[in-house]
């Protein structure tokens, strides 16, 4: 039999065994902490989930994206990251400006102050063993980093994949619209995230 099917009994056996560690933690138990209290507090993100941050040019969602990521990495997961707009330089400068407090525009364009370096240096230093990868190979296909993903958890380990964004991903279009494309996108992720058992968070532009 397929060791992929499972009976009630089996699965009802596996939700006790999960409400009892629930019980006996001592506090409560979530997935990867995002560093949002509210999030966390309804359980943080959780394995074989597919989660998607939408909304409209320029409203934060790749700050929103990269300050997840950054905060679950200092709590220990690991994290894969993909951006189809920003290089991993660009990227570990807005991971370092939310550590330090100085922006990331500001590092990467200015010539900062002794006071401010300092600050620079102390947070390159707390993350310099954090499990944050970044894939800056120069492609778009979808099917590309379906298989960096891969790798990665073979190789990483990883707990979960920020995808930013859908709508810059290349994958056939022919005989269907943009909406359809970017749905079947998003249903290949969700079928990633739960054959190698990760979350993926998928940014998509409205």
């Amino acid at each position: 039999m397929d060791d992929k099917v499972v009976s009630i009994g089996d699965a009802s056996q596996e939700l006790l065994e999960h409400v009892s560690r629930n019980m006996n933690a001592g506090r409560a138990v979530i997935g990867t902490p995002t560093g949002f209290r509210e999030i966390d507090r309804r359980g943080g993100l959780q394995k074989q989930d597919l989660v998607i941050i939408a909304g409209e040019t320029s409203m934060g969602k790749s700050a929103l994206a990269t300050t997840i990521a950054a905060n679950s990495v200092l709590q220990g997961s690991s994290v894969a990251y993909y951006s189809l707009e920003m290089s991993r330089m660009q990227l570990t400068a807005r991971v370092i400006a939310g550590q330090s407090g100085v922006s990331s525009s500001e590092m990467l364009f200015q010539q900062v102050s002794l006071d401010k370096f300092a600050h620079i240096a102390q947070s390159v230093d707390a993350v310099r063993n954090a499990r944050l990868f970044f894939d800056d190979s120069p492609t778009s296909s979808l099917d590309n980093i379906i298989r960096s993903i891969r790798s990665m958890k073979i190789r990483h380990n990883i707990d979960g994949a920020v995808v930013d964004f859908l709508q810059r991903l290349s994958f056939n279009t022919r005989n269907t619209t943009q909406e359809q494309a970017i749905g079947r996108a998003a249903q290949r992720l969700k079928d990633l995230a739960k054959e190698l058992d990760i979350w993926i968070i998928a940014l998509s532009q409205l």
